[in-house]
């Protein structure tokens, strides 16, 4: 390059990206080139765009003000996957023998001309018949022929437009609820057509009898009316019958059968004088209030979607797609094909498919979406790794052990997928009110009908019962608690919070008392050898190592897991490669195992303390300054003879100091249950401001039970804990939750597990909780005087049965408002 160029490229600003609209770094910039591009991949899409003939992208871009947006990174996948038949079977809806629809998420649609591009597929594509995007869920709806284009040529398209195509959500799931949803937006727009055209037809009836409108004439415009009002009585109001007769067969009373009666009896009524030609009929009022009705659930059914999103979680947690490595060939295939025992391949930067060990390689993983953890952790050879992860380092080949469902986070997430099937107690209630709320309204009506129809005649009768039927619909009493507890639990769950049923919030919001587990929960867990001790005349260091590391090879505790690592390096991977007779953990305690009949024990200091004492005097000396300093010592025994100590440190995790003064100033009663000596316990409890009176230490799991099974016979309680020994514990207490270190054991105990690391999150619970339960009080205390209110004003004739139907949805409608713009898991707490 030339003086004169290079200072004209320093004196004048980078030049935007051809494509992308992005500053090209001064290493791509071509002096000689026309245009100038940031990257490849923005080279490649912008040939590809000009090439098709669809260069008014660009136009169209400049003239919305788009501005930038990302520059299109080249992609390696094929996607052949997605020609797979168990691919097509989750995600493919057939409409025909030969035509289907597919939904592609778009993450990297920014702008209209992004929207215009893409829909432009089916000019570019033989065999696509229609794109639609939906901008604002960044997702395109696609309709194709299946024997003229195929999944993977469709996806491949859209990515060398730039937009990497993955399946929007599982279509199993959403075919059949995405058929009712045309459905009932069909049901909504024959009862708006017919509702404006009775109500057009009632005006003029209804000037037609204060103007002296001739009978015939009369006559005529009401069988017109009831013409129109047939889709609606016969179509458009099915729903509400099939729920009502529905309840009626097993013996229930649905929300849907005062609706049902009150279209039924009003419609029947009008029949009845339009044969005997009478003036009074209601074919406008039922046409809107069906419509009204079916409008109103519309929108709380969207309302509703906007909360569940969170139910999208999993499919946008883990790769669709893997690449199996069968005799050294690497072969795309979908994931849900993988099975145990299979080979699969994991670049850098890709998301690991399945569970599994790492068969070949060395690399760091990013486990933050399991547990939080911000650091990468090195993993080696025959280590354990999971789906969700991201490989940070090189490319490694993993076995797999379980895939998809199966994977340590499709079991995470299965949790909140059953959540919604847990009726909390509360929810409970308001059905059975609900139920009885139906029985008193009809018994109500009845009454109302008769007492009108001897005061003022039926006519009036008819008016106000029909507005008391429609008015007082217990939907909103029906939706006031499950749907604020399950938006609850979605919104938890997308702060990494997982709550196993809507019954737990309400429990939760009752406790009063938290009890902590130490080791792991206010501690990191993460626990490390600070120091190392042994008898040289009974053993050698070598000999107590390998001793060590043998008996902890089947410990899953962190004080076990530290004394492994920390003997391994010492014998520099030098290893004993024998074991011993039998080996057996025991919670709480440590590892026992016999040889010869020759007990060996690695523990607890209190668990081996008559051997401690029968040892030599610089050993128990050291054993009592461990305890002095606040660590744990991890007492080795041969015989009867204490040979080795381990000096075991656990830090206190850096938000546990604030989390428990945040909940003592919120009058909680904070106390710590541990398996560790009583000392180390006396120094964490001093550390965070706790008397020592609520700090009890060496307790076995069995005693953690004990004490928490007490207080939860007087009063509500919570145990947080993370491990094997804490599990019962966690079952015995009002609420149990589990930490992230110890997701199998607390999975199966706990009733709500947090994925993340550290204590913050427990505040976030707790408060969510508190304003769970509050929008459901809320929500039932509006419901409760709207249904009063309006059985009032219908009785007593102030509202009609056309502002009844206008009434009606809009109850449902505030509790849906209410739930959508609650606060609850919406913010972490810190």
């Amino acid at each position: 390059m030339s003086s004169t160029a290079s200072t004209a490229l320093q004196e004048n600003p980078a030049p935007a990206c051809e494509h992308c609209g992005l500053r090209v770094p001064s290493s791509r910039i071509n002096c000689k080139a026309e245009k100038q591009f940031c990257c490849g991949g923005c080279e490649y899409v912008y040939g590809i765009i000009n090439g098709l003939g669809l260069a008014q992208f660009y136009s169209i871009k400049q003239q919305t003000g788009a501005g930038t947006s990302e520059p299109a990174a080249p992609r390696v996948s094929e996607f052949a996957h997605f020609a797979d038949p168990a691919f097509a079977e989750r995600y493919v809806v057939n409409l025909s023998d030969s035509v289907a629809e597919i939904k592609f998420s778009l993450d990297s649609i920014y702008c209209a001309a992004c929207v215009w591009l893409v829909e432009k597929l089916p000019n570019v594509l033989p065999g696509v018949r229609e794109a639609r995007v939906d901008f604002g869920r960044k997702n395109v709806k696609i309709v194709f022929d299946r024997k003229r284009v195929e999944l993977p040529k469709i996806a491949q398209t859209l990515n060398s437009f730039g937009y990497c195509p993955r399946p929007y959500v599982p279509a199993q799931r959403l075919g059949a609820a995405e058929a009712e949803n045309k459905q009932s937006l069909l049901r909504l727009g024959v009862a708006g057509v017919c509702a404006g055209n009775s109500m057009m037809i009632a005006v003029s009836l209804y000037q037609g009898y204060f103007s002296g409108m001739e009978q015939k004439y009369q006559s005529f415009m009401q069988w017109i009316s009831l013409l129109v009002s047939l889709p609606v009585v016969f179509y458009s109001a099915v729903p509400f019958y099939r729920r009502a007769l529905g309840g009626l067969r097993v013996r229930s009373l649905h929300i849907d059968l005062p609706i049902s009666l009150g279209v039924v009896l009003g419609f029947s009524a009008s029949f009845v004088n339009t044969l005997l030609g009478n003036s009074h009929v209601y074919y406008d009022s039922i046409c809107m209030l069906v419509f009204l009705l079916l409008l109103g659930r519309r929108l709380q059914q969207r309302g509703l979607d906007q909360v569940m999103d969170a139910r999208s979680l999993m499919y946008s947690l883990s790769p669709s797609a893997a690449r199996r490595v069968s005799d050294g060939v690497e072969e795309e295939v979908y994931v849900e094909t993988l099975a145990p025992g299979d080979l699969v391949a994991v670049d850098a930067g890709e998301v690991l498919p399945a569970d599994g060990t790492l068969y070949e390689g060395a690399t760091s993983l990013n486990l933050s979406i399991l547990t939080g953890e911000s650091q990468p952790r090195k993993v080696n050879v025959g280590d354990e790794v999971f789906a969700g992860t991201t490989n940070l380092g090189s490319k490694i080949i993993v076995q797999v052990n379980a895939a998809h469902d199966d994977s340590r986070i499709g079991r995470l997430l299965a949790v909140v997928e059953q959540a919604s099937s847990h009726k909390s107690k509360l929810t409970e209630i308001t059905d059975r009110v609900g139920a009885y709320f139906v029985a008193a309204v009809l018994l109500l009506g009845a009454a109302t009908f008769v007492y009108w129809t001897l005061k003022s005649g039926a006519l009036t009768a008819m008016d106000r019962t029909l507005a008391l039927l429609i008015v007082t619909c217990p939907c909103a009493l029906g939706l006031a608690a499950p749907l604020s507890l399950s938006a609850g639990i979605h919104r938890a769950a997308s702060r990494g919070i997982l709550i196993k049923g809507s019954d737990v919030i309400e429990r939760l919001s009752r406790v009063r008392t938290f009890f902590f587990d130490k080791t792991g929960t206010l501690t990191y867990g993460s626990a490390q050898v600070t120091s190392f001790y042994f008898d040289d005349a009974l053993v050698d260091e070598v000999q107590v190592l390998r001793i060590a590391e043998i008996l902890e090879r089947v410990s899953q505790h962190p004080a076990g897991r530290a004394i492994r690592g920390f003997a391994a390096e010492k014998l520099s991977g030098d290893l004993d490669g024998r074991s011993f007779d039998s080996v057996l953990e025991i919670p709480g305690k440590g590892v026992e195992a016999r040889s010869n009949e020759i007990a060996t024990r690695i523990g607890s200091s209190t668990w081996l303390n008559d051997s401690l004492k029968r040892s030599k005097l610089e050993l128990r000396d050291k054993v009592q300054q461990m305890l002095g300093d606040g660590e744990s010592p991890v007492l080795l025994e041969v015989g009867d003879r204490v040979v080795g100590v381990f000096s075991i440190g656990d830090a206190l995790r850096e938000d546990s100091p604030k989390v428990l003064q945040h909940l003592a100033k919120k009058g909680y009663c904070l106390e710590i249950l541990s398996g560790d000596v009583k000392e180390v316990v006396a120094q964490v409890a001093n550390d965070l401001d706790l008397p020592l009176e609520r700090a009890h230490g060496e307790l076995s799991p069995e005693s953690k039970y004990e004490i928490v099974s007490a207080v939860q016979r007087s009063f509500p309680c919570a145990m947080i804990g993370d491990g094997v020994n804490d599990a019962a514990a966690l079952g015995a207490a009002e609420v149990g939750i589990g930490m992230s270190s110890g997701a199998e054991a607390c999975l199966r105990s706990a009733d709500v597990y947090i994925a993340k690391n550290g204590l913050s999150a427990l505040l976030t619970l707790i408060e969510g909780a508190a304003q769970t339960m509050a929008v459901v009080r809320r929500n039932i205390a509006v419901s409760l005087v709207y249904n009063v209110l309006g059985a009032t004003g219908a009785i007593m004739g102030y509202v009609s049965p056309l502002v009844a139907a206008v009434l009606m949805p809009l109850s449902s409608l505030s509790v849906v408002l209410s739930t959508v713009f609650s606060r609850a898991f919406t913010r972490e707490i810190q």
